[in-house]
């Protein structure tokens, strides 16, 4: 006898690996003392690993964070004070913090 198989392998639906926390204007807005200038508040009340040393943001206790607005990187940021009067937090309308790795094509 001869038996024919056919078919198409499925590929699996995978989301992405990286994990993100997004956090609303309301939010900023309800944290105390997140929408003081040089603050990171907004994003260490929310982001798991998160915390504030020396005036720079860890994640995950990484010293390589890479500050965005919509898309668009701000550059020389070595140092998060340097960041914080640049960006009023009452005119975030929602943050987005990526943390961890990425898939291998991004």
């Amino acid at each position: 006898k001869r038996i024919i198989v056919q078919g198409t392998t499925a590929q699996p639906v995978v989301a992405s690996v990286t994990p993100v926390t997004l956090v609303s204007a309301q939010d900023i807005l309800e944290t105390p003392g997140a929408i003081d200038v040089n603050s990171l508040t907004m994003i260490t009340d929310y982001v798991p690993g998160a915390y504030e040393a020396h005036d720079m943001l860890h994640i995950r206790g990484g010293h390589q964070t890479s500050w965005l607005i919509d898309g668009v990187e701000i550059p020389n940021t070595n140092i998060a004070e340097s960041l914080g009067p640049a960006i009023a937090p009452e005119d975030i309308q929602t943050l987005g913090i990526e943390r961890g790795g990425y898939n291998a094509d991004e």
